[in-house]
């Protein structure tokens, strides 16, 4: 395994270095991050696990404690112009190793990449190919699993982008997504998911935008057996009629909003079928040059890996502040305050005596970035959040702080921006890009 993660590596800084050679119009960056992480809760385990349920099984109540994480990463990417600077090549990617001190059965080693071309026709008409895949640790739920699971994912669309007039544009796509799991347990969430999207989007002059249109799709979980699909089906199609909005209030303000109607249909089990709605609002406030303000409400469904969770609607806020205190120094403050609904399968909790499970969480989170060099800066994150359950009243607490040094290399300042390599990275108390 690591003279696999070696060999990459190598490939990978190679072909930087003959773009470089060949391409003196390309733009390079390349990332080396190594961090120290203290995590009070690994594996999602209860404050008070309840006598006789579901629980972790054999793993002692020594275990339960927290465990301190190393990791080091690469991250590289190379921007090709091909015949303007709309038509282009991206190609980014990231290998990490990560080791436990305690938890030594989640050590693992994690890899992603991206490829993406943009080809300009005729100054009205963009088309964008993109082919992505990465591996990662699962994220635990609730103790229930100790073991190590990762999962791969693998995504491909393509995007066609018109510009009927000056005013008006029309977005059309493709895509095919693909989701594995390692650890046996899980497999039965093994997924291919395909669909498409149609949007007409109108720009007004002062720069705000609406947009409207549907995005369909069908999901196929392609490893259950009789059992599991009597259970939870074999798999859905989907339908989103949806709406989005950028309103340029003011040069300091800026407020966005999606909402989208869903409907989703069951192949075998129609008792199944959903109406949800997915709604978020957002607002911007640059108070000043260096201090910004992002407000966001939310109510939006999302699928969960729980045999006995159809799906979860969670509704909530979440504030950011961004200070950029000096040209070496930015600070940030998160608080995230949701309420989750979970729709439980009847047939997997009937004994539970409810149909519906509620779980409040609230998140602080706070961060510090030190630019002490233009390639080097220290960086400090970290979160506390607390959840309890009201149907049974278990609890679950966690706390994480990050110590992490990066240093960049670009041939041209900006550039690793540009390529978001820091959307490979793990982010804590702020959302990428903020």
């Amino acid at each position: 395994m690591k003279h696999r993660a070696l060999k990459n590596s190598s490939v990978a800084i190679a072909l930087i270095s003959a773009f470089s050679g060949s391409a003196v119009a390309a733009e390079l960056a390349l990332q080396l991050e190594t961090s120290l992480r203290s995590d009070s809760n690994p594996l999602k385990f209860y404050d008070n696990p309840a006598p006789g349920g579901l629980g972790p099984g054999p793993v002692q109540q020594e275990q339960r404690g927290g465990d301190t994480v190393t990791g080091a990463n690469l991250r590289a990417g190379v921007l090709i112009p091909l015949a303007s600077d709309q038509t282009r090549l991206i190609l980014t990617g990231s290998l990490g190793s990560v080791h436990y001190k305690d938890y030594s059965q989640l050590n693992h080693r994690e890899s992603a990449g991206d490829a993406t071309l943009d080809v300009s026709i005729a100054n009205n008409v963009l088309l964008q190919a993109h082919a992505g895949t990465g591996k990662k640790l699962f994220q635990y739920i609730n103790g229930s699993l100790t073991d190590r699971d990762l999962v791969t994912s693998r995504q491909t669309d393509l995007n066609a982008y018109w510009k009927l007039m000056n005013d008006f544009q029309f977005n059309a796509g493709l895509y095919r997504n693909q989701t594995n799991y390692e650890l046996a347990v899980n497999q039965l969430y093994n997924n291919h998911e395909k669909g498409g999207q149609l949007f007409l989007r109108y720009t007004s002059p002062t720069g705000s935008s609406v947009q409207a249109g549907v995005r369909q799709g069908e999901a196929q979980f392609t490893d259950r057996d009789f059992r599991q699909i009597a259970d939870l089906d074999q798999g859905y199609k989907e339908r989103e009629l949806a709406a989005d909005i950028e309103w340029l209030y003011s040069p300091k303000t800026v407020f966005s909003g999606h909402l989208g109607k869903i409907r989703r249909e069951y192949h075998f089990d129609d008792s199944r079928d959903t109406y949800l709605t997915n709604l978020v609002l957002r607002g911007t406030y640059h108070f000043s040059p260096s201090l910004r303000f992002d407000l966001q409400l939310f109510n939006r469904p999302y699928s969960l890996i729980d045999p006995a969770i159809q799906y979860v609607t969670a509704t909530g806020q979440r504030l950011d502040l961004s200070w950029n205190y000096s040209p070496k120094w930015k600070m940030n403050l998160s608080y995230l305050h949701q309420n989750s609904e979970q729709q439980l399968i009847e047939r997997i909790v009937r004994a539970r005596g409810y149909a519906t499970r509620n779980e409040k969480l609230q998140r602080f989170g706070a961060g510090a970035v030190w630019q002490f060099d233009p390639r080097w800066r220290l960086m400090l994150d970290g979160i506390a959040e607390r959840s309890n359950r009201d149907e049974d009243g278990l609890r679950q607490s966690q706390r994480i702080i990050s110590l992490a040094l990066e240093y960049t290399f670009e041939n041209q300042t900006g550039s690793a921006d540009k390529l978001r390599l820091r959307r490979y990275q793990q982010h804590y108390s702020a959302v990428e890009g903020q």
